[in-house]
């Protein structure tokens, strides 16, 4: 028995070594020299940089951990803390340090802050009465160093899941350059997969959509395709796999090539901070609008910014086939592992049918131009970059599904065509509306929804628009309601609790907020409509008075005690 129970413990001790080899291999770090991981679990990505996201291009690396939150954060290199964000949207809570190699790192969707840093942030905090905070700070203030813990990972700001999002950034430009590029070599081994390929018009891109859709096209090598139109181009919708990694990421570089000619290539080396208007000129908004799936473009608009992404134009990406010959096109997808697909066929053009002419009146905006445009009482001011693509503007008016709404509701144009630059609208307001208080607009479309407090002048009310849709006035006279969960006992509260607050509004918009105990401001986190608050060490034995007050949009205010 003694030699039996030797030879298990040899066993186990074996079987431990083996795991602990195969783990570390697995989760190593895969960093450059000189550089230290933000996280010990190792760079398993969820999304990649230069993905493809609503209104914006991912500006860094989603680093995966495994699920789990407050997961200890270091800093990649030597430096000192510029600047740090708290707020309810995008980063949440986000550390900038600056390194002195003109470059900047981003650690966002932080639970907390590293102990020197959060003393004197909820310093600032209580100062100013103010949860939200964009403070930046001196060289010498806070000085990190390679490996230092900065903070604990979590799921704050816009985040759906527990995750470190990181970025790397240039100091001088503020442009995001590619993490994968700098400071991490990943393993990768699989090459890209184009899942469909979509023929445009290049007369006519974001207002007719694709003319073509073939999907699966690796399956179509050396077929010929044959299209009504004398100009094309094409986009594709593609992923990108890695090892042990079961997350669709987004393409490094993807290249056109027309009779072995590049035409187009796009590389996504660094993304400048001015391309969120631009990303609408790069995609088939249309289809992600209809279908939830992005289509990047391969070829230039117009409006194509040189510092969006890295794009090579060569000639724009556009296909002439007014020569009615076959033209031998190529679709290359290329990962940062060098792991290629391609897509071969030969296209040419058939018969162009004679479009017919409009059945109504319309009222044409053409991309890049102003314009003013008049509808009953509503007036609508296009600005130089509010369209990507000419268009066929006419507005319909209908009866608002709002029982409170003081307008009827006008339905702008088609909510899958997408706009750069927001749309100035402005409301007549009868003699009935005089009373401006709490009127608000609401928009809304298959896929957007905002509450927008107006700007009044005269008798007009003013919003800005940023997308096509569904757009009424209304005058919103509900208060929002406070649920409240962790305040037991009549106030007596355990050390270490968590008071939890849950606002909901008719409008579904909550507005300003705020909160005391005892009188004394108390910083409350946000994450869309709950709000908590971890009751502090050291916190007083008995019983406590909780005061919140908000508001919506609109400005009705609620105004709760508890005891």
């Amino acid at each position: 028995l003694p030699v039996k129970r030797k030879h298990i413990v040899r066993f186990i001790v074996l079987l431990s070594a083996i795991i602990s080899f195969f783990f570390f291999v697995i989760h190593e770090p895969a960093t450059v020299a000189g550089y230290a991981s933000p996280v010990d679990t190792g760079i398993q990505l969820s999304a990649n940089f230069g993905e493809i996201r609503p209104g914006h291009r991912h500006m860094g690396l989603d680093i995966r951990t495994n699920g789990r939150e407050n997961v200890e954060v270091k800093a990649v290199a030597d430096g000192y803390v510029s600047r740090i964000g708290i707020s309810a949207s995008g980063y949440g809570n986000v550390i900038y340090i600056t390194h002195n190699n003109n470059r900047t790192s981003v650690y966002a969707h932080l639970n907390e802050f590293y102990s020197t840093l959060g003393v004197a942030i909820r310093d600032q905090q209580q100062k100013t009465k103010q949860w939200e905070q964009d403070l930046v700070f001196a060289k010498d203030r806070f000085p990190v160093t390679k490996g230092m813990l900065i903070g604990l990972s979590g799921n704050t700001g816009h985040s759906e899941g527990p995750h470190l999002h990181f970025e790397w950034r240039d100091t001088r430009t503020g442009a995001s350059v590619n993490p994968q590029k700098e400071l991490f070599r990943l393993e990768d081994g699989i090459a890209p997969v184009i899942e469909e390929l979509f023929v445009y018009d290049a007369t006519s891109v974001c207002s007719k959509g694709a003319i073509t859709t073939i999907n699966s096209p690796a399956g179509n090598y050396g077929k010929q395709l044959i299209v009504n139109a004398s100009k094309i181009c094409f986009g594709v919708s593609a992923v990108d796999k890695m090892n042990n990694n079961q997350f669709n990421l987004g393409t490094y570089r993807l290249t056109v090539f027309d009779n072995n000619v590049r035409i187009f290539e796009s590389v996504k080396d660094s993304i400048s901070q001015d391309h969120i208007v631009s990303v609408h000129n790069e995609v088939d908004y249309r289809h992600w609008y209809r279908k939830g799936v992005f289509a990047e473009y391969l070829f230039s608009r117009d409006r194509d910014s040189e510092a969006t992404i890295n794009r090579r134009k060569n000639k724009q990406g556009v296909v002439d086939l007014g020569d009615k010959k076959n033209h031998h096109i190529i679709i290359r997808a290329v990962d940062l592992g060098g792991n290629a697909t391609e897509v071969a066929f030969d296209i040419r053009s058939g018969s162009i049918a004679a479009q017919a002419g409009p059945t109504r009146k319309v009222t044409n905006l053409r991309a890049g131009k102003k314009a003013v445009l008049r509808s009953g009482n509503w007036v609508f001011d296009f600005m130089i970059g509010s369209l990507f693509d000419d268009i066929s503007f006419e507005p319909t008016h209908s009866r608002s599904r709002y029982p409170s709404s003081v307008s009827e509701t006008v339905n702008l144009h088609d909510p899958a065509v997408p706009l750069g630059d927001s749309v100035k609208v402005s409301l007549k307001l009868d003699d009935a509306l005089r009373n401006k208080a709490q009127l608000v607009f609401v928009l809304s479309n298959d896929v957007f929804y905002d509450v927008i407090r107006p700007v009044f002048s005269g008798n007009r009310a003013f919003c800005e628009i940023p997308v096509f849709g569904h757009l009424t006035l209304v005058r919103d006279t509900v208060r929002p309601v406070v649920g409240l969960a962790g305040w037991r006992n009549k106030g007596k509260l355990p050390q270490g609790n968590l008071v939890n607050l849950t606002i909901s509004d008719n409008l579904k918009k909550v507005g300003e907020f705020a909160a005391t105990i005892d009188g004394v401001w108390v910083p409350f986190n946000r994450k869309e409509n709950r709000f908590w608050y971890s009751i502090p060490a050291g916190f007083p034995k008995g019983s406590h008075k909780l005061v919140v007050s908000v508001s919506d949009v609109a400005g009705n205010l609620t105004r709760n005690s508890f005891l």
